[in-house]
């Protein structure tokens, strides 16, 4: 019977320490980011690249704004 009333609603939300997460608060699988990140910039009438070298761009650019390196260490990149 609880089975029966559980048909139909959305499952809870796992709590989760994570930055992003899919709807549910589980890990979203990288396959499943790739896709979506490539999608969105092809909205935005921009050549796919690939998350990596977003990530890159955005401390290039950061280190030509002469952002502290400290900051730029949080992008990964140094």
């Amino acid at each position: 019977m609880e089975r029966q009333r559980s048909v139909g609603r959305a499952p809870r939300r796992q709590e989760s320490d994570l930055a992003f997460t899919t709807r549910h608060g589980t890990p979203i699988e990288p396959r499943n980011f790739q896709r979506f990140w490539q999608s969105r910039c092809i909205k935005a009438g921009l050549r796919p690249i690939t998350v990596h070298k977003a990530r890159g761009t955005c401390a290039t650019l950061l280190a030509d704004l002469e952002v502290p390196l400290h900051r730029l260490r949080l992008t990964g990149n140094s």
